[in-house]
C-alpha cells in the first residue's frame, strides 16, 4: 500500500514541476505524457519528470516557454 502512496506522491510532484516550468503549456505536456507508456515504454510519472527536468534546463539556457514546448 505504501508503494501506491509513494507513486501517487511522485506523480503529483512531477506534475507540479511541469506546471511551474511549462505554465499554460502544462496541459500539452501532460497529454504527451499520457502516451509515454506505449510510445517510449515509460510511465507517465517518468515522462513528466523528464519533461520538467528538460524544461528547467532549457530555461537555464535562456530558451523561453514557447520554444521549450
Amino acid at each position: 500500500m505504501s508503494s501506491a502512496i509513494n507513486d501517487a506522491s511522485d506523480l503529483a510532484e512531477s506534475m507540479g514541476k511541469v506546471n511551474v516550468v511549462f505554465g499554460e503549456g502544462a496541459e500539452e505536456v501532460e497529454a504527451w505524457a499520457d502516451t509515454a507508456s506505449s510510445a517510449f515504454g515509460q510511465s507517465k510519472q517518468s515522462a513528466l519528470e523528464a519533461a520538467g527536468t528538460y524544461g528547467n534546463l532549457f530555461q537555464a539556457f535562456g530558451i523561453g516557454q514557447e520554444r521549450a514546448r
